[in-house]
């Protein structure tokens, strides 16, 4: 019984160091509890004993490593909540995100290597209160992108219709994509219903222009030949 709990636990501590994500300090700790007493079981699979020592090894290793890494982040975190916040006032939103979600990963890293919580509850405190903020931002983006959008729809739905020469049809065609494509690059979340939209109103623009396109497909082809 004392082998196959032992080999479990070395199963789930190789499984710990397998892991990307920051290890949880309260974890591995229960982990050297529950090994300790089956390590100095007389007769114990000696294979399992050499195993879990390497193992510790390694965890130990790597918390000193992390625990390291956690504060460094922590000494750098008030300058960036003070560029965070700066930021948000702005309502620079695309430079706000990763400082937000750099400073959220700083806190969980902090947490999971086991330092003492009142060293970063003021890091805490403070983004806990630029988190709505932060959010209305987000919403304010979410809502001028769409506004956008519905204007593109709109733009593609006359086009279709626009008694204009082919080739700028096809251009103005062109141009209302890459503007749409440029939306949701911006990190604005797409509004499938409008996308709908816009794409049957694309799709009715393209047949119209096809005969121009398959033409200037020809002349292309005709010239490298």
């Amino acid at each position: 019984e004392a082998d196959r709990r032992l080999r479990e636990l070395v199963a789930s501590t190789e499984h710990a160091l397998a892991q990307t994500k920051p290890l949880e300090r309260r974890r591995v700790r229960k982990l050297m509890e529950d090994a300790k007493p089956l390590l100095e079981t007389p007769g114990v699979d000696g294979e399992a004993v050499r195993s879990m020592a390497l193992a510790r090894e390694k965890l130990d290793d790597r918390l000193r490593k992390q625990t390291h890494h956690a504060e460094q982040r922590m000494e750098q975190a008030g300058s960036k909540l003070n560029e965070l916040e700066g930021h948000v006032e702005a309502g620079e939103l695309k430079q706000a995100e990763p400082l937000y979600q750099s400073l959220s990963a700083t806190l969980d890293l902090l947490e999971a290597s086991g330092l003492p919580r009142k060293q970063y509850a003021p890091v805490s405190e403070r983004l806990h209160r630029l988190a709505p903020r932060l959010r209305d931002l987000q919403k304010w983006r979410k809502w001028g992108a769409d506004t956008h959008r519905d204007e593109l729809c709109r733009a593609m739905e006359e086009l279709e219709s626009a008694q204009i020469p082919l080739e700028a049809k096809s251009l103005r065609l062109h141009d209302l994509q890459m503007e749409w494509k440029g939306l949701d690059k911006g990190g604005s979340p797409v509004n499938h219903p409008l996308w709908n939209r816009f794409h049957a109103a694309s799709e009715k623009v393209y047949e119209s222009c096809k005969p121009y396109l398959e033409q200037q497909a020809e002349a292309r082809e005709a010239a490298r030949g």
